[in-house]
């Protein structure tokens, strides 16, 4: 997503108009793109069946169209289910130093959003302490995304994937793949935000494309 944001940035400052619609994974990018200004209202009709908080308003510059969850991966040829972490204090084990792997890119469903959870969580102080106690335990930073660093669990690589989404590691359970989810409390929810685009070459077709995904 950063890529793709960095992209779209300079595109708009060349004053080169490419895509109608956009989908960013991180709601930080969203925020950023609003304050730009380069969302276009509209107001799809099947924006009725959304909560408020899943929509922009009253400007509708965008919604969500995609919600997952990040938590806890593991693979069960190297960690018994009965072993495996239940909450983000069993992390602190000392059995799973140096074999925990999470995406070392600053988005929200790694390190930075895992920050932000547990100081909100906890609180500043607790958090804090329990961050502290964490750092000793030796997460490896792996310089890719999460679905590479779902693949290393899944190859044996780490016994243990944090901050990896359900929605990835049931799609590769269901292929046969050794891998489970654990979805501690509280657990990331990660957002897809949806919106059409101020100067927008088809902005018909883009709406057309929000109702259709909207739907």
């Amino acid at each position: 997503t950063g890529a793709l944001y960095a992209k779209l940035i300079a595109e708009r400052q060349a004053r080169t108009y490419i895509p109608d619609t956009l989908i960013l994974t991180e709601i930080g990018f969203a925020l950023d793109f609003q304050k730009r200004g380069g969302y276009a209202e509209y107001h799809s009709p099947e924006h009725a069946a959304y909560k408020p908080s899943q929509k922009s308003k009253p400007e509708g510059f965008w919604t969500w169209d995609n919600q997952i969850m990040a938590g806890i991966a593991y693979n069960p040829n190297n960690v018994p289910a009965a072993e495996a972490p239940k909450k983000w204090e069993d992390l602190l084990d000392p059995k799973w130093r140096g074999k925990m792997v999470w995406t070392s890119v600053p988005v929200q469903g790694g390190p930075w959003g895992f920050f932000y959870l547990i100081l909100d969580s906890m609180g500043q102080q607790a958090g804090m302490e329990y961050l502290t106690k964490l750092s000793a335990q030796k997460i490896v930073n792996y310089p890719a995304n999460a679905r590479t660093v779902l693949d290393q669990v899944i190859a044996g690589a780490y016994p243990i994937g944090l901050m990896l989404p359900n929605s990835q590691v049931e799609y590769s359970k269901a292929q046969g793949a050794p891998i489970r989810w654990v979805a501690p409390d509280p657990a990331m929810a990660l957002i897809d935000t949806m919106s059409l685009i101020r100067n927008a070459p088809h902005p018909n077709a883009g709406r057309l494309y929000i109702d259709f995904v909207a739907s």
